[in-house]
């Protein structure tokens, strides 16, 4: 047996170890071990969010591009999606660099200068696509 006394993970309250390993809790009846959130679902997860992040914006100024070329009905609508995609593009940017960074780089300042760097890297690639998306509605 162990000397040392377990500590509950719901009440904090002293264990006792059961004959098959268990961890056993007097005082609120905890049994076993906490139950941890599967590593490979969220990883999986972020991973699907990581594709769908990732060309939003440049979808987002096909898109602007399309309707300010299709008629002078659609132009405003198309000026609006460009405008719209400009706060996607920071988001997604945001999301993609941070995640390349905690999936490459060890922990630490090269972590954080990585994503500041894929960060900035990924917006302004953004950026002048929805700039390119968006010379569709400028008319003179």
């Amino acid at each position: 047996m162990n000397d040392q006394p377990q500590v509950c993970p719901k009440c904090g309250g002293n264990t006792t170890q059961l004959q098959g390993g268990l961890a056993y809790c007097s005082a609120c009846g905890f049994e076993g071990e906490e139950k941890k959130p599967d590593p490979e679902a969220i990883t999986k997860a972020s991973r699907v969010m990581f594709w769908i992040a990732l060309p939003a914006p440049a979808l987002l100024a096909l898109i602007s591009f399309l309707l300010a070329q299709s008629s002078q009905d659609l132009h405003n609508a198309g000026f609006s999606v460009g405008f719209i995609d400009l706060f996607v593009d920071v988001l997604a940017s945001l999301y993609c660099g941070v995640w390349l960074a905690r999936r490459f780089c060890k922990p630490g300042p090269t972590r954080a200068l990585a994503g500041v760097c894929l960060f900035v890297g990924i917006t302004f690639l953004n950026f002048m696509l929805i700039c390119a998306g968006c010379s569709g509605n400028l008319r003179f």
